[in-house]
């Protein structure tokens, strides 16, 4: 019963006026004229948070000598991304609702082009009147962290006290305003064996809202870890993913599922720089000194970042992480600057 209710949750989003239009459009111009046309663009508003997650993938991507971009230069950049066939805008940080330009952003995207509008928060903020401001404005899915069905494990995995409170308090505010809740978390062989997971997924079952689960990364303040899943994680995770309240990261896509970071996912820190996806940490360019369009041509001649993958690049494809990302360790530069794997472009 629960499925057909997700499947009608997903039309209804893709049906939201003119944007059905649009998407038809994409797959017209990607299968007839072999046209790449962006799904999805991530924008982070800032880095600044209540919580210190001992996994934040943005903890290296800090930096408070840099100009954070204005409202104008995140409105350009909104205005390009339609142009170059983003359907799909998920607005994160930091904690993006500590920003007052965040729903004047989603108001601008909502009252002048037709696409899904995603928001990524701890929770915190998220009382009953912001939630309803919120789906006043134009927000479809709210994306809630929650890295532990245990209050003190989440808190501490947060540095926050209270925040597992919180976050209970903005699902239920989410869900009374109208919005769609996704409850976001990390899954690590750990969790995934423990029963962890599982205790999210009953707690996903009893809200009557979705389990979206995110690859663990070798980024930010989990840099020097590794996430490779072994077989027995493997069998679990493919287990979880036939349930009907579980999504992944890696499912949203025009045609396979899978990993489409820069092919049809793209990443924008809040100074600019144009990443394949927020846990793939190499800028191809700045939005301040070049187009989108341009950083995106570039970035799709590295062969990972035009295709399809199965599972995350970063998080579980060996060959990509030895190649790409190793060697980039060395530097302390972030976000690491595309000159130093240029010499694997297509010739």
């Amino acid at each position: 019963m629960f499925y057909s209710h997700r499947k009608k949750m997903e039309f209804n989003l893709i049906n939201k006026k003119k944007l059905w239009w649009r998407l038809m459009n994409n797959y017209l111009q990607m299968i007839c004229l072999r046209r790449a046309r962006l799904k999805t663009l991530g924008i982070s508003l800032g880095y600044d948070c209540q919580c210190s997650c001992i996994h934040c993938s943005a903890g290296k991507l800090i930096n408070k000598a840099r100009i954070r971009l204005s409202l104008g230069e995140l409105i350009r950049i909104i205005d390009e991304a339609i142009r170059l066939g983003a359907i799909h805008f998920n607005i994160t940080g930091g904690e993006p609702l500590l920003y007052a330009e965040c729903f004047d952003l989603l108001a601008y995207i909502s009252e002048h082009k037709k696409a899904i509008l995603s928001l990524a928060t701890n929770g915190i903020l998220l009382d009953l009147n912001t939630a309803n401001r919120l789906k006043k404005i134009g927000l479809d899915v709210v994306q809630i962290s929650l890295d532990s069905d245990d209050e003190e494990i989440h808190d501490r995995k947060r540095g926050f006290n209270g925040s597992y409170r919180k976050a209970l308090e903005g699902i239920k505010n989410a869900k009374k305003s109208g919005l769609i809740v996704f409850i976001s978390t990390v899954f690590t062989n750990e969790n995934l064996l423990n029963g962890e997971i599982n205790r999210l997924v009953s707690m996903a079952e009893e809200s009557r809202v979705i389990l979206h689960l995110n690859s663990a990364c070798s980024v930010g303040r989990w840099e020097e870890k590794c996430f490779y899943l072994n077989n027995a994680a493997k069998e679990k995770l493919t287990s979880l993913l036939r349930m009907p309240y579980v999504r992944i990261n890696t499912e949203a896509a025009y045609f396979s599922a899978g990993c489409k970071a820069g092919s049809e996912k793209i990443y924008i820190t809040a100074y600019g720089d144009v990443l394949p996806c927020q846990f793939v940490q190499i800028s191809f360019g700045n939005i301040k000194e070049n187009s989108l369009e341009q950083i995106w041509k570039e970035m799709k001649k590295i062969p990972y970042l035009n295709g399809s993958y199965k599972e995350c690049l970063t998080s579980q494809n060996k060959e990509f992480v030895s190649k790409y990302l190793e060697p980039l360790g060395k530097t302390e530069q972030m976000p690491y600057p595309y000159e130093l794997i240029k010499h694997y472009v297509k010739a």
